[in-house]
């Protein structure tokens, strides 16, 4: 069913709307004021009463998330989880912003939550660094001695005699002569890293299920209201993605 709001081509999910307003007891109180003379012929309650609540509905469908935070002093940022790019961690912010969804859940149990499967290009590229800076450390540690692996880094940073023996290391020497150039062999050894379909695949699953679990264990809300899609809800910006949910 939808309402129509007096904005022509407009169209409001009214079983939506409702969900958002209702509250455990099943009320629903709006705080509409009505301004007019009843002694005005030309005012009428009824017109007037339909064109403050479609307003109201139309603010709400537009920002149905504003609605939620609102309920528990956030807004509408409860609607991004953000990631830093090609992890699935949760980060404090992320959990924050998920315990109030799990809050304005309970207080709208006719709500459901949809969680995106997806990724941007960025996780690609985080996934294929953490990769190679993973097989650097790892050979490094081997030829080098057992430090911690930011100074294995700094360390074939600093040193291009070590960091070019580390990458023939990788490649086996006989893929490398004396004169290879560095950047070269730095080129094959990042082929070898590259994040597929099935990499990002595993990578958005996991964040949705993350985000899923940060909103049902513990929080009194049905892993039912719950629902894990496949989309493109998702954005890139500053070395961290952000997924989009949505409302059911």
């Amino acid at each position: 069913m939808l309402f129509r709001s007096g904005q022509p081509g407009f169209g409001v999910p009214l079983g939506l709307v409702v969900a958002l307003l209702k509250d455990r007891d099943g009320n629903i109180d709006l705080d509409v004021p009505l301004t007019g003379s009843l002694k005005d012929p030309n005012f009428h309650l009824g017109q007037m009463t339909r064109k403050v609540v479609g307003n109201l509905f139309s603010k709400i469908a537009s920002s149905p998330f504003a609605l939620l935070g609102s309920l528990f002093g956030s807004g509408e940022e409860i609607s991004w989880v953000a990631f830093a790019a090609g992890s699935a961690e949760l980060d404090g912010a992320a959990k924050e912003h998920l315990a109030t969804l799990g809050k304005a859940m309970n207080a709208r149990p006719g709500i459901s939550i949809e969680i995106p499967i997806a990724t941007t290009p960025a996780d690609a590229d985080a996934l294929a660094e953490s990769r190679y800076n993973q097989l650097l450390i790892h050979r490094a540690r081997e030829q080098l001695g057992d430090q911690p692996d930011d100074l294995l880094l700094k360390r074939l940073q600093e040193n291009p005699d070590e960091r070019r023996s580390v990458l023939v290391s990788l490649l086996g020497p006989e893929t490398a002569t004396a004169k290879t150039d560095a950047a070269v062999l730095e080129a094959k050894v990042r082929r070898s890293t590259v994040a597929n379909a099935d990499d990002l695949e595993q990578l958005g699953s996991v964040r949705a299920e993350s985000i899923q679990a940060a909103l049902v264990d513990g929080t009194g809300v049905s892993a039912e209201r719950v629902f894990l899609v496949r989309g493109t809800r998702a954005e890139s910006a500053g070395g961290s993605v952000r997924l989009k949910l949505g409302l059911r």
